[in-house]
């Protein structure tokens, strides 16, 4: 039981909420620049794997352009930096890279630098990619995210190079 001088809770309107639209909720500063990394060919030991970069802005860029700043013990197989140029607010671009990996090792951590000038000047974000041969060493576990959608989650540990 409350005390007297507590304040009651609101009544809410089901009604009124239920047909609002949901509210998406975004912190005050956020980067302007959105990087996903992911491979496009099966990870084996003495393969070569590519790489696709996607790059997202929520502010104009200019000059932009995708570094593969660290192979991690694979061998770059081309170029190690792809100009992309202009990329408009809201709108995306992809960038390819391909490496070679060894015949021996267990995890090559492929590292990326996106990066162009923005309104502010220089924006850039780094993103890295977890090549494992082996798969990881964790099956994960199947879960259902909020949206519904079915997703494979892993436990995150530190991982020392």
């Amino acid at each position: 039981m409350l005390p007297s001088s507590a304040p009651a809770a609101p009544d809410r309107p089901t009604a009124l909420r239920a047909g609002r639209p949901a509210v998406r909720c975004d912190g005050a500063i956020q980067h302007p620049l959105g990087v996903k990394v992911v491979a496009l060919d099966q990870v084996r030991r003495g393969e070569t794997v590519r790489v696709r970069v996607t790059t997202t802005s929520r502010s104009g860029l200019a000059r932009g352009e995708a570094r593969l700043v660290s192979t991690g013990g694979a061998s770059l197989v081309g170029a190690s930096r792809v100009p992309f140029g202009r990329l408009d607010a809201g709108n995306q671009t992809t960038s390819e890279f391909t490496v070679r990996l060894p015949n021996e090792g267990k995890r090559f951590l492929l590292e990326f630098r996106v990066s162009g000038e923005g309104q502010s000047g220089l924006d850039s974000r780094g993103a890295t990619l977890n090549l494992l041969p082996d798969g990881p060493a964790e099956p994960g576990r199947v879960v259902t995210s909020d949206a519904g959608e079915r997703i494979v989650e892993h436990r995150a540990r530190r991982i020392d190079r």
